[in-house]
């Protein structure tokens, strides 16, 4: 899988598309971000001790829509 990588103006501009599809007003907040995430047809799933296993808080699998949140940030 080819890894991509954006610039500070690109992750901005992209970020504020993404909360717009989700019916967030990027300057207003704070919003419910796991409502935004289902708004947009993701699953969040908790998982225990995700950390540990991977090395990581939170995956985020594109081909699923699937983000797995370890259970001490869930």
């Amino acid at each position: 899988m080819k890894e991509h990588t954006l610039n500070y103006d690109q992750l901005n501009e992209t970020s504020k598309l993404i909360l717009k599809a989700g019916g967030i007003n990027p300057s207003k907040g704070p919003f419910d971000i796991d409502r935004m995430a289902e708004t947009l047809g993701f699953e969040i799933i908790p998982v225990e001790d995700l950390k540990h296993r991977v090395y990581r808080e939170a995956y985020l699998d594109p081909r699923t829509k699937t983000v797995y949140v370890d259970t001490v940030l869930y």
